[in-house]
Formats: structure tokens, C-alpha cells, sequence
């Protein structure tokens, strides 16, 4: 059964459910909401419950939304709309989230998930309803399956209800763990590559500065980790992502990067000794240079000879400098 099957199979066995024959103080979705957002109000009060019953069925099954918890009606239409989940209400399909408004106002006044389109009618599952035309529509007290028409539809909300994995709406990518949880300001390794995600649970590309570290995530939101070309720069990246600085061996050769982590070409200054790097911005080692007019010896860390040289060259023909 799919996502939007469950939470219908869920709702249908909630049918009969009567606010006025609970033995406990409240309602049985308003005491699971007092719960979730930590305000006992919501469980004692017995305040209208077409909102909490419907948060009540997606954390039953542990489905995360951005749009729930939630108790009032206009603010999950809002909450819906910023995260952009909101559809053409004749398109609306079973699982939907569909809210009402029964004055013509523009204020929401009523929710309830779309069982069924009709075609002309939708059929719904709802919260704090009456089972007949005759009672209070939205704080009837019963949770009961009803027909609708589309004249007294709001707008209506497409959940995402996936498992798990990437999901984009108006604001940007996040991702959806299995369990419907998803992370906020922190690092999550995803198919073997790391992503950062901000306080709002959203994805970030580009430098990134983390607990005096600089990072840098690419395009599609991986963290980079080698050398990586930034905007006419190069850079190098350790195996944590952290960017580096000052001297950095790659592949027998040695690098580089200034505080800003850009890589040095040409003559380079340090603790009061000269380098000089080839085209690659690797340091000449162990060799005898020409930069402009002028030849220079370098020992095999790289650093310039000063004063009398010799040179030699082995069996292989590598040449050796003995300042």
C-alpha cells in the first residue's frame, strides 16, 4: 500500500470517533497534539480538533510535513504555501489534504483529506464534523466521511509522503529520512557524500564556514574534498572537506596556499626562505630552475640555494643539488 493509502486506511478507522462520548477531559487528537508541541492547553480544552486530527493521522504513521502540527487551519494553508505544496484543487487525489471555506471569506475554516475525486465532488475523511448537513460542519464533534463540493473548497495541499529521499519545493532541496525525519543545521552523509543543511532543514551550496573551518559544497550540494578550481582559483580540500592552508603534499609533490586557501604561483616567501613552483603550482625541488634571466638551485625541500652549488646527476640522470 502506498503513503497516501495508509494514512486513508488510517483515517477510515478512526470513522465514528465522538468528541461527546470521550471519557477524558479534550479530544483524543487533542490530547496527541498537546503532546507534540508541549502545551497541555490543547488537550484539556476540548478547542476545535479538524487540524490536530489531521496532524494526529500523519504522526500516527510518522509521515513529517512541513506544514503539520498544526491547530489552525489558516496557518497550514500558509505553512503549505511557503513550502509551495499547494495544487489545483480539480486536481485534487486521494491522500490530498483539502481545507474549506464555508462563508466565501478567504479564511479557511475547516480541514479534511480527499478520500475520493468525484469529478464534480470530492469525497473526504474529516475531523470534528457532523455525520448530516444539519449539524456543525466544522466543530460537529464527529470524525466522519463526507461529500463535498468544490465550491466550498480552500485550496487543497499535495503531501509529499515520501519514504525517504530528496524532495524540492519553493524554497529549496531537503531531505526526508526514512522515518521522516530530516536534518536541521548539520552535516548528513547521503549516498557516500556529504551534504550540510541549514536550521530550516534546507540544503546549502557554496563556502560554507563551520566552527572556524571553511568547507565548500558544490552545485549539487556534495562536499568537495582534492583540489577544486573556485571561481579562477584553486583550491585544496582535505579528506574531512575542511579547506587548507600553508603546505600541503599531493601525490609526492608539494603546494601552496596562502590563509585564504588560494594557491600560490611563481616565487613564494616563508619563514624567510624562496620557492618557486611550476606551471601546476608544485614547488621546484632538487633542481636548478630559470625564472626571467636567472638560473636557481633548489635543495630537495624546495627551498633556494644561497651561496656555492654543486650539482650531480645519479644513474638515472636525476640531478642533485648539494649547496
Amino acid at each position: 500500500m502506498s503513503r497516501a493509502g495508509d494514512l486513508l486506511a488510517a483515517a477510515n478507522a478512526e470513522i465514528g470517533y465522538n468528541r461527546f462520548d470521550d471519557p477524558l477531559a479534550g479530544t483524543k487528537y487533542g490530547r496527541r497534539y498537546a503532546q507534540l508541541v508541549g502545551n497541555a492547553y490543547y488537550g484539556t480544552s476540548g478547542v476545535p480538533y479538524c487540524a490536530m486530527f489531521v496532524s494526529y493521522l500523519f504522526d500516527k504513521l510518522g509521515i513529517a510535513e512541513p506544514f503539520l502540527p498544526e491547530a489552525y487551519c489558516p496557518y497550514m494553508k500558509n505553512k503549505a504555501r511557503q513550502a509551495g505544496m499547494l495544487v489545483d484543487k480539480y486536481q485534487a487525489r486521494p491522500g490530498d489534504v483539502v481545507l474549506f471555506d464555508w462563508g466565501g471569506d478567504g479564511v479557511c475554516d475547516h480541514v479534511g483529506i480527499v478520500e475520493k475525486n468525484c469529478g464534480n465532488y470530492l469525497q473526504t475523511i474529516e475531523g470534528n464534523t457532523s455525520v448530516g448537513t444539519s449539524g456543525s460542519q466544522s466543530n460537529g464533534g464527529r470524525v466522519a466521511r463526507r461529500t463535498r463540493s468544490f465550491t466550498s473548497v480552500n485550496c487543497v495541499i499535495r503531501p509529499n509522503y515520501a519514504d525517504g529521499g530528496w524532495i524540492q519545493d519553493s524554497v529549496g532541496w531537503w531531505y526526508k529520512n526514512a522515518d521522516g525525519s530530516y536534518t536541521k543545521d548539520g552535516w548528513q552523509a547521503i549516498d557516500g557524500k556529504w551534504y550540510f543543511f541549514d536550521e530550516r532543514g534546507y540544503m546549502y551550496r557554496g563556502w560554507l564556514q563551520r566552527y572556524g573551518y571553511w568547507y565548500y559544497l558544490d552545485g549539487s550540494g556534495a562536499m568537495v574534498t582534492g583540489w577544486q578550481a573556485i571561481s579562477g582559483k584553486w583550491y585544496y580540500f582535505n579528506k574531512n572537506g575542511d579547506m587548507a592552508t600553508g603546505w600541503v603534499r599531493d601525490e609526492g609533490k608539494w603546494y601552496y596556499l596562502d590563509t585564504n586557501g588560494d594557491m600560490k604561483v611563481g616565487w613564494i616567501l616563508d619563514n624567510g626562505k624562496w620557492y618557486l613552483t611550476d606551471g601546476s603550482g608544485a614547488i621546484k625541488t632538487n633542481t636548478i630552475a630559470i625564472s626571467g634571466d636567472n638560473a636557481y638551485a633548489f635543495r630537495p625541500d624546495g627551498s633556494m640555494v644561497t651561496g656555492d652549488v654543486m650539482a650531480s646527476a645519479d644513474e638515472n640522470g636525476v640531478l642533485h643539488i648539494k649547496p
